[in-house]
């Protein structure tokens, strides 16, 4: 293997440009603070409120729940006994809260440190596959990616979300996967990712065939899968004992009734998706009176599914126009919040999502203001050469025989989709952003190696 390339003081050239992409990627987060300033209405969503309300009383008094006046205004959890939220991110601002009296700074600090140091994980990764000039690309369109940067300045999971999907892609892609910590790392990662968001519950699948595909012996794979599934499987019975609810979370119920069924509702009749999802969450409440959690969670399901069997074709229609803005949007409702334009406090998370019809919804969308327009227009090509990108990279493998790379990072991008179609926007897309980078630097790379054999 050759020596890589000195510059001075005898660090390797491909250290120094990694350093400069992780300053830009710093910088670019960082230039944000000076426009939100930690404001609560600039940083913070209203998930944000509940997750400081969780981490705070997890400080204060050890347990993890909402407070007594909180439940009437929580349809999708109407108990203090929380089966909505998983633990994760509340425990990370309950630690930050015992440091600091500046909780929401601290917690935006620390997702624009993690978001960086996912670039980092970005690179690693892509080092596995491709030379380091390449593995700079994929890692440079992680640290410019709109998404990570909004998010990355906000109150929210996905930062710290992000990171360990990358973490445990990372391990599961180092060259001596055998070795006995790296298989461990990323169960672990594995775990503490669904901790944080429940979505992550079954990413463990892609990770197992691609353990078995490079035939790791049985029982560390068991090992491997009984050690990612530590969390879910205990939570899954503190809700059952607790609450009734024998499941890690009841937020694809609420998001099958909030989201899904009120696309599909809108596209039908013809109404606001606004209006669609006031009605059927209200049906399900009204069906499901009192406390219980679980009783609820029952009702989300049964409105949402009785939308959804009523409509088929607008069913199949809506399920692709979500993969759609799971695969192209942007985050432009959270980047003028971020910034302090007034116009975010009426925008909807994706423009032409007010009314959900063909004519209408292009119309909706030409009625926005061309700014708008750009900030959904140009994240969407960039996205769409991205996907063709990370497509011609999957292809590579299959065609290079490397079938447990394509197992793992391929698996993990249709699992990421599969999961997210419930309320799949570009938000969703952010876990395994740095995936698709991975992917279609490869793809990039193999095309022109065959171009230049080709010439």
């Amino acid at each position: 293997m050759p020596e890589p390339r000195r510059g001075a003081g005898g660090i390797p050239r491909s250290a120094l440009h990694l350093a400069v992409v992780l300053v830009v990627a710093l910088a670019v987060r960082v230039a944000f603070i000076p426009w939100h300033g930690f404001a609560a209405d600039r940083v913070l969503t209203p998930d944000s409120s509940v997750y400081l309300e969780l981490g705070r009383n997890l400080a204060e008094e050890g347990s993890f729940g909402r407070s007594p006046e909180s439940p009437a205004g929580a349809v999708e959890n109407p108990s203090t006994f929380e089966i909505f939220r998983t633990p994760g991110y509340p425990a990370v601002i309950a630690a930050l809260s015992r440091l600091t009296p500046y909780v929401v700074p601290a917690t935006v600090c620390l997702g624009v440190l993690l978001d960086v140091a996912l670039v980092a994980l970005v690179y690693l990764t892509a080092r596995s596959l491709v030379e380091p000039g390449w593995a700079l690309a994929a890692a440079a369109f992680v640290a410019v990616d709109l998404g990570h940067v909004v998010y990355a300045n906000m109150v929210m999971s996905d930062a710290l979300f992000a990171f360990l999907v990358g973490l445990a892609a990372c391990a599961l892609m180092y060259p001596a996967a055998s070795r006995p910590l790296v298989i461990p790392l990323a169960a672990v990662a594995l775990t503490f990712a669904c901790a944080v968001r429940p979505v992550g519950t079954l990413m463990f699948a892609p990770a197992a065939a691609m353990l078995a595909l490079r035939r790791v012996a049985p029982r560390r794979i068991v090992a491997f899968a009984m050690l990612a599934l530590a969390f879910p499987v205990l939570w899954t019975v503190r809700n059952g004992l607790g609450a009734g609810f024998w499941s890690v979370s009841n937020a694809l119920d609420y998001n099958l009734c909030l989201v899904t069924a009120a696309r599909v509702e809108a596209a039908s009749t013809g109404t606001t998706f606004r209006d669609a999802s006031r009605a059927l969450v209200g049906a399900a409440v009204r069906s499901s009176p009192g406390d219980d959690p679980a009783r609820r969670s029952a009702a989300f399901v049964r409105t949402g599914l009785g939308v959804l069997r009523s409509h088929p074709g607008a069913t199949l229609r809506e399920a692709g126009l979500s993969l759609g803005e799971f695969a192209f949007a942007g985050e432009r409702r959270n980047l003028l919040q971020l910034i302090g334009l007034p116009t975010a406090e009426s925008a909807a998370p994706s423009i032409g999502e007010s009314v959900r019809g063909g004519p209408t919804r292009l119309a909706a969308a030409w009625a926005a203001p061309r700014s708008e327009l750009l900030l959904v227009a140009v994240p969407a090509a960039w996205n769409f050469a991205l996907w063709i990108a990370a497509t011609a990279g999957s292809v590579a493998l299959a065609r290079g025989g490397r079938w447990p790379e394509l197992t793992l990072l391929g698996g993990l991008v249709a699992y990421v989709a599969a999961a997210s179609i419930a309320v799949a926007n570009g938000r969703m897309r952010m876990p395994v952003t740095g995936v698709l980078a991975v992917l279609a630097v490869y793809g990039i790379r193999q095309f022109t190696r065959a171009r230049s054999g080709a010439a």
